[in-house]
């Protein structure tokens, strides 16, 4: 009886096994569906596709070592409309992404990229038609730029969203042309609520430069999300949900309309 019940529990470990198991990225990615868990410098060598499979987290890529390289060498990598495109986990501290000179796409996910960790540089490819271009969460420290021509557009809701996130830098970067806002400091997924964030939701600290930001709401510092900095911006369209901007900085900057005199 014993021997049989012993038999019947291997059997259905190894039912359950396959939807949990974790398939490690080679250092050359052709494919969706592997999860980066050595330090070392990873290329990704062909177009990839969610039809390839996703990663138990429901990305095409996983990051989570700290200190990997990832190089997107002018690749598409293309969703089917959920999931996220490359999905840096809390443990992936230091990595660094590169999406390459003329980069093609990232889009069709939920996420395109989005960063759980601290201390990321992400190097952006074009990220464009996502729910969401690029999701920092409860991040610390990370730096988001593009090289120029380089853009994050045609995302239906936000081309950047910071969600928790605090002293990250947002620099030279072209976000024009999303459906909501190019970028969205706070924690609503339908744009400024007019009430503050939870604890966990709050964002300060972060820097906004050197960018450019097309003529729809542009850049939105939800309410509750204070200590920010935006200078030197091109801002379609600037809105500060706090309070005569609470301590939240705006200048130097070029903006057409904005939602309160103490932005400028």
């Amino acid at each position: 009886m014993r021997l049989k019940l012993l038999e019947f529990t291997l059997l259905a470990l190894l039912a359950v096994g396959p939807a949990y198991a974790q398939k490690s990225c080679s250092q050359s990615i052709v494919a969706c569906g592997c999860t980066i868990t050595t330090a070392m410098l990873y290329n990704i060598d062909v177009d990839l596709s969610a039809s390839q499979g996703l990663t138990p987290q429901n990305a095409c890529i996983d990051v989570a070592v700290a200190h990997a390289k990832l190089i997107i060498n002018n690749h598409a990598i293309t969703g089917a409309g959920k999931g996220i495109g490359i999905h840096i986990l809390s443990t992936g501290t230091y990595t660094f992404l590169e999406g390459g000179f003329v980069s093609q796409a990232v889009s069709g996910w939920e996420f395109g990229i989005e960063s759980d960790a601290n201390n990321v540089i992400i190097a952006a490819p074009f990220v464009q038609g996502n729910s969401t271009g690029i999701l920092l969460k409860q991040t610390y420290n990370n730096k988001v730029s593009l090289i120029q021509g380089v853009s994050i557009f045609n995302n239906s809701v936000y081309g950047i969203w910071i969600e928790g996130g605090n002293s990250n830098q947002i620099n030279n970067v072209d976000v024009g042309q999303n459906g909501i806002a190019g970028v969205y400091v706070g924690c609503s997924s339908t744009g400024p609520t007019g009430s503050p964030c939870t604890a966990t939701q709050v964002s300060s600290g972060n820097v906004f430069y050197d960018g450019s930001y097309g003529p729809k709401p542009s850049l939105i510092l939800e309410t509750g999300s204070t200590r920010n900095t935006v200078m030197n911006n091109i801002i379609g369209s600037a809105f500060d949900g706090n309070t005569n901007c609470d301590k939240n900085v705006w200048f130097d900057n070029v903006i057409t309309t904005t939602n309160a005199a103490c932005i400028h």
